[in-house]
């Protein structure tokens, strides 16, 4: 178990529990930085648990898109080196040499004409809006002050804040602090 503190991870109404625990292989125990309970409405009376496994940096993701292929550079790749070449074929292993040499060709041709981009792994969501951004600042300030005075006032301010954004919210299907469909 990696949890720090004693800060409360349930907070209904005026109870305040410590009931969810982290649970990691203890070889990456020793990997684990920062863990805390965060202090935003997770629109659950469950509080976000959040933390970092620090290990080697991974490199960036390449991909190529085959949309960006430039067809004209590929054809004129491909045509001068295979132009009007003919291997002597005689054996079967004479086809597959010829046939390893025109695959290479091909393939190089392609790399050259559809080159690898890195993938910035920043996946912006198009139903987010400033809007939206507000309505959930509002709400998570609301919680915070909940949550410190425990004033029964102060959660129904919250509850009211966190039912207008997701009301505003457009019944989008989304889960706060949980992979969605959407993502």
């Amino acid at each position: 178990m990696v949890n720090r503190g004693s800060e409360s991870t349930f907070c209904g109404g005026n109870k305040h529990t410590v009931i969810n625990v982290t649970f990691i292989n203890t070889l990456l125990c020793d990997n684990v930085h920062g863990w805390q309970v965060m202090s935003i409405d997770t629109m659950s009376d469950h509080r976000q648990i959040q933390f970092d496994i620090k290990q080697d940096k991974l490199l960036p993701t390449k991909r190529r898109n085959i949309k960006n292929t430039d067809w004209d550079v590929y054809d004129t790749e491909l045509c001068a080196k295979v132009g009007m070449w003919f291997g002597r074929v005689n054996t079967p292993d004479d086809i597959e040499r010829e046939l390893d040499v025109v695959d290479t060709t091909v393939l190089k041709s392609f790399r050259i004409a559809s080159p690898e981009r890195k993938i910035s792994g920043r996946n912006k969501k198009p139903w987010w809006n400033h809007d939206l951004k507000v309505l959930r600042q509002k709400a998570n300030h609301a919680f915070y002050k909940a949550y410190k005075s425990g004033l029964e006032q102060d959660w129904q301010s919250h509850r009211n804040a966190r039912w207008c954004f997701k009301k505003n919210f457009g019944g989008a299907n989304v889960n706060f602090g949980r992979t969605s469909a959407l993502e």
